[in-house]
């Protein structure tokens, strides 16, 4: 995907093959564009778009006819103006004539205002004529004008009908889009309209950042965007009905507080009705031409599913994406016509293995099509916020364009450093980025190469992080900041400001509060770090896990329940327990994890079970057959176990299949049930439960937290979804740094946690966020950096680093962390390789 930069540009400026659009080099060996382009055209099924769809082609006539129903859209009052304008200037054109051709006639000739008046009087009387003063002739001319009234009625009538036929046309969305590189969404789910209010976020900052007067009468001054979504249209293509799907996006802006004069439904919203499967709708919304598109089918595939045994999984989704290529590779000349920026993500209902043989890929050789199967990030948040409470704030708010979130600039475009220099990130290491970028809105969390990620476990066979210099969120602190690299931050802007502020003070202040404070001290440049990032620092707390609920999906991928374990087990210390209060019988249960062909490594202790590997030693799972819905049921739990410290509350369940408003129903009745049986267990339950709709979370009532208890995170599924979609189609070329931080998906992944002030040693100490972070890279060897903190229940997300802050034990500071368990290159490894080659490192 492309990166524009902070210069000064025209909006919509684009320079093709500049360095401004770096692209991700694939993993895979993809066909080369040549070798694909000749495969799609050969064949005896290939047709041009123009040979096959009348569609194909833009006429004046399909613009202005786009134009007008976009402001019918926008405003239903506008067909009366617009018939108002019509008749006036009718009135002006004959007014005009009439004096032409009254000249010389003394009887019938006025001046401007009498031709004026007299057109008015025959357009509103079919006819005036003074002059008439013989009585027969008067009963004659009321006869004409009596059957000129009847005719001119039939007429009428007759072009209403017309006019009708082709309003009622344009309120069903059939007309073509005349649009070019805009946002395209194509099908309709839960996660649409929030997807559609995340765009909405990212159009109000950017257009805030361009609103003064000055940009306005020069427009050279504006500030190009950070991703192609904040300046383009969205078009959505959907099955459903034009009007009722309007209504549902303009009540989604009101619920979001979108500002509806800067993302306007009509002109910025444009929704026409079709079928995303079929190629000439997707002609018809001018898809060969967009510029980020949003595949969104997840609900046809289900209907497809329900409505015939047999049917694959994703099988709409598969169907619009080979639509979508079809449309893209058949249109012209494709080295010429093929969108220089496109991006296509696609929402997947299950995982998809074979979808990359669509060879969807630029002409450069890169590819476009980034599958997104997002039920394990969903499910990965869930179990993290078990042991570390309120995790779900902290990820909702850094995928929400609302709020301070990822956001990503080319190091070469982003001004930063003590003097407030364009591209001074370029040639400093991470760690110099992350401490001395003295931004003053941002924080900056890594870097991305726009190459495949190495954090994914496949490096070594024990999945652990052992290449130097690598890019990522939180990765190698000695690498070196290429120009081609993006810088990865926290912001509520595109646009870091850099501080007035000199950052060196804070590694003053922070030297001097080792000094006083007697903390660790890892900031002397001239020492090796060759002490290793352990994933002990973190002090793990023991916690039995009661988890009411079961995922449908386990039954077919058992190894996921072992994945989710894993995570948890991040995070709990040895003799903490989980207990799967599920509708599954206890045989199911234990033939499922116990199968050797499923190689989960489970083994029976006692009625419990273990998994018999080094790494989740110490982690016992329990089984207790019951529905979490049944008060008896969940009575008869608590007296064999007593207590709990967390709940994970799920809305699917074994043999059930819900709809999300049934799902957040059971939601709800859980959470009360749990509030009623667990007031005799003398500790405060923590909740994480998971949502489909807004407002579950507010309608919950939860179990009594007490002072010494946290607030229920809630995990809104959809939302979560939406959030990640978006993020990945404004900015593609960090989607896998992205991706590990959500999913975890590696033992060294970076990732989100909440720690106490007292165990840093900082607990009744004053000092700026600045300061803060020296001594977390100091802790944890420049891996660590934090982004926000949390007071009592009130979160504070970004905050600026000249902020002065008295941590107290009502504090809990929110750090993003990277645990690692290698020896790290030394700062002389690093110098060296300021002199090298960095172009020719491994990554």
């Amino acid at each position: 995907g492309s990166e524009f930069g902070d210069m000064m540009v025209p909006m919509g400026n684009y320079i093709p093959d500049s360095p401004l659009t770096p692209r991700r080099t694939s993993i895979v060996k993809f066909k080369s564009f040549v070798e694909i382009e000749e495969e799609t055209q050969t064949s005896p099924y290939f047709a041009q778009l123009l040979d096959r769809f009348s569609d194909a082609e833009r006429t004046y006539s399909d613009r202005l006819a786009y134009k007008i129903e976009n402001a019918i859209s926008a405003n239903d009052r506008v067909k009366f103006h617009v018939l108002t304008g019509i008749a006036f200037v009718f009135m002006v054109i004959f007014t005009f004539l009439w004096k032409h051709v009254s000249e010389g006639d003394e009887l019938h000739s006025y001046d401007m205002a009498g031709n004026f008046f007299m057109v008015i009087q025959v357009l509103l009387s079919s006819g005036y004529d003074g002059s008439i003063v013989i009585q027969e002739q008067r009963i004659v001319y009321i006869l004409l004008c009596v059957i000129g009234v009847t005719l001119i009625a039939i007429l009428i009538g007759l072009i209403t009908d017309s006019v009708n036929q082709y309003m009622e046309r344009m309120s069903d969305g059939s007309t073509k889009v005349a649009e070019k590189g805009h946002t395209l969404i194509l099908g309709w789910n839960e996660a649409t309209i929030r997807s559609v209010c995340q765009i909405a976020f990212l159009r109000e900052v950017y257009i805030k950042q361009n609103n003064s007067w000055l940009q306005f009468f020069l427009p050279m001054l504006k500030i190009a965007p950070s991703t192609p979504l904040a300046s383009s249209p969205i078009v959505i293509l959907t099955r459903l009905n034009k009007a009722d799907l309007e209504e549902q996006i303009r009540a989604g802006f009101d619920a979001r507080n979108v500002d509806p004069l800067l993302t306007k439904m009509g002109r910025d919203v444009v929704v026409r009705q079709g079928d995303p499967t079929n190629a000439h709708d997707l002609v018809r919304v001018a898809a060969q031409d967009a510029t980020s598109i949003l595949v969104m089918t997840t609900m046809i595939d289900e209907e497809e599913r329900q409505a015939a045994e047999g049917t694959p999984h994703n099988s709409a989704t598969i169907r619009t994406v080979l639509a979508l290529r079809n449309v893209v590779y058949s249109n012209g000349e494709i080295s010429e016509t093929f969108p220089q920026d496109l991006r296509v993500i696609v929402q997947l209902s299950k995982p998809c293995d074979f979808l990359d043989e669509t060879t969807f890929i630029h002409p450069s050789g890169d590819p476009v099509l980034f599958p997104q199967e997002l039920t394990r990030a969903v499910n990965t948040l869930l179990f993290f916020c078990a042991a570390k409470p309120g995790l779900s704030r902290v990820i909702m708010d850094v995928l929400d364009f609302q709020t301070p979130s990822m956001r990503c600039r080319l190091a070469t475009w982003l001004s930063a450093g003590p003097n407030n220099e364009v591209g001074w990130c370029v040639g400093k290491t991470i760690r110099e980025v992350l401490l001395y970028h003295n931004w003053d809105n941002a924080i900056a969390i890594g870097c991305d190469d726009n190459q495949v990620n190495v954090f994914d476990g496949k490096a070594d066979q024990d999945g652990t992080y052992n290449v130097k210099f690598a890019a990522g969120i939180m990765g190698d602190p000695n690498r070196i900041v290429k120009d081609t690299d993006n810088i990865i931050f926290l912001s509520a802007s595109s646009t870091p400001h850099v501080s007035s502020s000199n950052s060196k003070r804070y590694e003053k202040e922070s030297i001097a509060l080792n000094s006083v404070l007697n903390l660790p001290n890892g900031g002397d440049e001239n020492k090796t770090e060759n002490n290793e990032t352990s994933k002990e620092l973190i002090n793990k707390p023991v916690k039995d896990i009661l988890l009411c609920g079961w995922r449908p999906i386990w039954n077919d991928e058992p190894e996921r329940v072992k994945v989710l374990i894993d995570e948890l087990y991040s995070g709990l210390g040895v003799g903490s327990t989980v207990t799967f209060a599920t509708r599954k019988s206890r045989e199911d249960f234990n033939q499922l994890f116990m199968n050797k062909d499923h190689k989960l490594n489970f083994k029976q202790k006692g009625e419990n079970w273990i998994i018999d590997e080094p790494d989740f030693r110490g982690i016992e799972i329990r089984h207790f057959l019951c529905d979490p819905v049944h008060v008896q049921d969940m009575k008869a739990l608590f007296e064999k176990y007593h207590s709990f410290d967390c709940a994970i509350v799920l809305g699917t369940a074994a043999g059930l299949d819900m709809p999300d408003s049934a799902r957040d129903s059971r939601v709800l009745s859980i959470l009360l049930i749990l509030r009623k049986v667990s007031k005799q267990q003398g500790k405060a339950l923590h909740i994480v439960a998971e949502n489909q709709q807004d407002q579950t979370s507010t309608l919950a009532i939860v179990p009594r937290t007490g002072s010494s208890g946290y607030e229920p995170d809630f995990v809104n599924t959809q939302a979560i979804i939406a959030r990640t979609l978006i993020m990945n189609l404004a900015y593609p070329q960090i989607q896998d740094a992205v991706s590990e931080v959500l999913t975890n998906n590696s033992h060294d992944a970076p990732n989100f946690d909440i720690l106490e002030p007292a165990y840093l040693g900082i607990q009744d100490v004053e000092m700026s966020l600045g300061a803060l972070q020296h001594i977390l890279g100091q802790r944890f060897n420049h891996r660590c950096i934090a982004v926000g903190y949390f007071f009592q229940n009130d979160m504070s997300l970004c905050p600026s680093l000249n902020s002065k802050i008295l941590f107290t034990c009502d504090h809990r500071i929110i750090v993003l962390l990277r645990t690692i368990s290698i020896n790290l290159p030394s700062i002389v490894e690093t110098q060296q390789l300021k002199q090298s080659d960095v172009q020719g490192l491994p990554i």
